[in-house]
């Protein structure tokens, strides 16, 4: 099976993206993306939205990657990446 070719600009602007955002093709948060906290019942899900600064999970044995959000009234918390679901593009739900 040959694969298609595919335009130099379009190559050039996926190792833009991955040169500038390593994380993203790791699966990973990216900055815009929103993050929704988690559902309680009977209350409201909060909608923040992810920064792009990250850091090493320092948790003994996690390996994750903590992730900067900000939420309604500037308050930024890191939730860590094994802790948050994607459950649409763009959209990743902490657990």
């Amino acid at each position: 099976m040959q694969l298609p070719e595919i335009p130099d600009d379009c190559v050039d602007e996926l190792m833009n993206v991955l040169c500038r955002d390593p994380y993203h093709a790791q699966g990973l948060p990216i900055a815009g993306d929103t993050m929704l906290t988690r559902p309680i019942e009977g209350e409201q899900q909060t909608e923040g939205w992810v920064m792009g600064a990250r850091r090493p999970c320092a948790l003994d044995g996690c390996g994750g990657v903590r992730i900067y959000v900000r939420w309604p009234g500037g308050q930024i918390t890191q939730p860590c990446s094994q802790g948050i679901t994607q459950i649409a593009q763009g959209v990743w739900q902490i657990e």
